[in-house]
């Protein structure tokens, strides 16, 4: 059997106890003439350790590292264990047999991982035999062992090696990823309200967390993996999103994001290098953040350089930072954060450090083994306080308060599945108010995105937010007390948002920061209240993305730019058309909008630019998301980002990207004192077909050609029509 897989055995003997026994593989090892062993054989080396083969109990066992291979090396792994411990009967029934329940089990959780289902069972059985020994004295070993077995359908992949023959007929079908075996019986059973959730011990991975993170309803659990620049790894993380390579190095179904520290950023800026550590011989770096990481990090590149540190990596900041730009436009990811800003301006700096965001990068809380961050999510629906062309500030303030009430009250009624996540969410009482429909409240505005009206307003919409934010905050201290962590916070040393932005400028240096820090409201009473009572809520701001609230209230989302004003958007509950109604009613104002408006907004895919019969005031006014330039998106981001406690999901548009724009447009974020982006948004390079359009209208090539011919600039008059009963028409014979 050895022989048959190229494998190699040499055993020697020394005194007539001891034998020893070495393997080798391939058929490049020799054997020596005179001593007979192998050229070159070695220690014996097996891809495997005790651990992979023996549990606690020194059973039997399929280690979690190999319970999830490809479909080749499952395959193998079931032939080896067949061949071991296997049989076949009657020359197609094939059966295995071990005193493992574990292994037995194992081989059981393979073949339905296979698509296969087996059937088995266990039996006590009887041993009683007498063994001899070389010295000629025995012993007599009796007992009883319990003993599994399984049976195993001879499907094809299995029949050929064991040599038996293949099963013809099943008892069983696959249907997407599920096995369905006959029915033993049937009865009615009353529906349990709860969700129960498969939890197998001691083989978890990323996959099984994201699957037991859920809501109980359509949505699949999710997660997100933060990294920080200096980590050794961090040139494989990054492709871990990439569609194409060893698929056993990927992760598809996990989100990914950069935590970045302000040095790398400088190193990037200056072209300077970077060096790449393992986090066991740096192990407070994860902890440090502002001028205190700069200083021991640049003391371990010290000890890398004296040889101290064995194991690091140096490289070009300018060489990974383009890997890290090309992989966000390649896959999406990973989303590039900033860890300084994130740390040095949170209020929360004296329990500890954020380490993360969460999956939309607006979330900026303080985790350890003991405390798991978690906070409880609102946003404004900022169109509805508009009145007469300008923010009711009666109205908002009103909701705002309202708002946070309700928030606080979620702490205390709300589910904790962990004790880690009960006891951050009850000691600091976080909560995260944000905004949706900005884009909508620009419309009602009569402004545009890509305009400095809109940077104004994003400035002094926030703020009043924040304002009231803080102040209902304050009032709910005053009636239900402080949260317990405040002593010793910002907020406890008369430092609000505005004010640490100049803690940030100190620790990064003036030159590369460049945040607004005007006012125009009057923050004493703020100030004042808090300095008083304190604040209920250690974190009260954080914008997120609102994609299915702001669906429901049938409002742009969140902080976005109108994605394009006419699209089909899909979601869990289907395929949806969605047509802008402010551009609908404004054509309509301008007597524009009829049926060939409508055959116009489909074929240049939901742009205006283009068309020519629109008036300029009208296009600028309703740009869409690609044709806004990123700068203002980024520039609006910088104004709110300075009233905000925590964070905000800003993606940001490109329609034609490359390398410098990418660059420009990243380095612009990190200098405007953004604490995170999202994802990074291009347009595809082709379209898709229009069958309800008449492309022939306007030419003979279509629009979504993704090369222009010639042809596609011939223009074809169709207003006249032939006469049939015309002999000259060739056309009409």
């Amino acid at each position: 059997c050895l022989r048959a897989r190229d494998t190699h055995v040499w055993e020697s003997g020394l005194g007539e106890d001891y034998r020893q026994r070495r393997l080798a593989r391939g058929r490049t090892v020799l054997r020596d003439g005179t001593t007979g062993r192998f050229v070159g054989s070695g220690e014996i080396t097996l891809p495997f350790t005790h651990d992979d083969l023996y549990n606690d109990q020194r059973k039997k066992r399929i280690a979690p590292r190999l319970a999830h291979l490809p479909r080749p090396q499952t395959l193998a792994l079931v032939q080896g264990l067949l061949e071991t411990d296997g049989n076949v009967s009657r020359g197609k029934e094939i059966s295995f047999s071990n005193t493992s329940q574990e292994l037995a089990e194992g081989l059981r959780y393979q073949m339905l991982r296979l698509g296969v289902p087996t059937a088995g069972n266990a039996r006590t059985r009887s041993y009683d035999h007498v063994g001899h020994r070389s010295d000629g004295s025995s012993a007599r070993f009796k007992g009883t062992l319990r003993c599994y077995d399984v049976r195993i359908p001879a499907i094809p992949e299995l029949a050929s090696p064991l040599k038996c023959i293949p099963l013809t007929k099943k008892n069983w079908l696959t249907h997407n990823g599920f096995v369905f075996s006959r029915l033993k019986k049937k009865e009615a059973s009353d529906v349990a309200p709860f969700v129960f959730d498969l939890k197998v011990e001691g083989d978890e991975s990323y996959m099984t967390t994201a699957g037991l993170a859920h809501n109980g309803g359509k949505r699949q659990g999710a997660m997100c993996a933060y990294l920080e620049t200096w980590h050794l790894d961090i040139e494989d993380f990054l492709e871990l999103r990439k569609n194409t390579g060893d698929e056993r190095r990927r992760t598809h179904d996990m989100s990914t994001a950069n935590w970045i520290p302000d040095l790398f950023m400088k190193r990037v800026k200056e072209n300077k290098s970077w060096t790449l550590f393992s986090p066991h011989n740096v192990p407070d770096l994860h902890d440090l953040y502002g001028q205190a990481f700069e200083k021991r990090y640049v003391e371990y590149e010290k000890m890398a350089e004296c040889g101290e540190i064995k194991l690091f990596k140096k490289i070009e900041a300018t060489t990974l930072w383009r890997k890290m730009l090309s992989m966000l436009y390649e896959t999406g990811h990973p989303w590039l954060t900033f860890k300084d800003p994130s740390n040095i301006r949170s209020p929360q700096d004296h329990v500890g450090v954020v380490h993360n965001s969460n999956l939309c990068t607006e979330i900026l809380l303080n985790t350890s083994e003991e405390e798991t961050a978690v906070c409880n999510l609102g946003s404004l629906n900022l169109p509805m306080h508009i009145k007469e062309r300008e923010i009711d500030r009666k109205l908002l303030a009103s909701t705002i308060q309202t708002a946070l009430r309700m928030l606080d009250n979620v702490i205390d009624i709300n589910y904790y599945p962990t004790e880690e996540a009960k006891t951050a969410n009850l000691r600091h009482r976080p909560v995260g108010l944000g905004v949706m429909g900005f884009q909508d409240a620009l419309y009602t505005l009569g402004v545009s995105y890509g305009s400095n009206e809109a940077v104004d307003f994003a400035d002094k919409s926030m703020e009043f937010i924040s304002y009231y934010a803080l102040l209902s905050s304050s009032e709910l201290a005053k009636e239900r007390g402080p949260y317990s962590s405040f002593k010793g916070s910002k907020w406890d040393r008369g430092i609000l948002p505005i004010d640490s932005i100049a803690l940030l400028a100190t620790e990064r240096g003036e030159e590369n920061l460049e945040m607004n820090t005007e006012t125009s409201l009057d923050w004493t009473p703020v100030r004042d209240s808090i300095k008083k009572y304190g604040l209920r809520n250690s974190n009260t701001m954080a914008i997120a993305p609102t994609a299915t609230i702001a669906n429901i209230t049938g409002v742009t989302q969140s902080i976005e730019p109108m994605y394009k004003h006419l699209f089909v958007k899909s979601n869990l509950s289907g395929e949806f058309t969605t047509i802008n109604p402010f551009l609908v009613a404004k054509l309509k104002e301008h007597n524009l909008w009829d049926a060939e408006m409508i055959d116009d907004l489909k074929y240049f895919d939901g742009s205006i630019l283009e068309i020519d019969r629109i008036p300029d005031e009208i296009k600028q006014l309703f740009l869409t998301a690609f044709e806004i330039e990123p700068e203002w998106l980024i520039e609006c981001g910088s104004r709110r980002q300075k009233w905000i406690d925590m964070g905000q999901s800003l993606n940001l548009y490109l329609a034609n990207p490359n390398g410098k724009k990418l660059n420009h447009m990243y380095l612009l974020a990190w200098k405007k004192g953004l604490k995170t982006t999202y994802y990074l948004r291009a347009l595809a390079a082709t379209h898709i077909e229009k069958s309800t359009t008449d492309i022939n209208v306007r030419g003979i090539q279509p629009r979504w050609m993704k090369s222009e011919s010639p042809s596609g600039r011939i223009k074809i008059d169709r207003k006249g029509t032939c006469d049939p009963n015309d002999d000259s028409c060739d056309a009409c014979q």
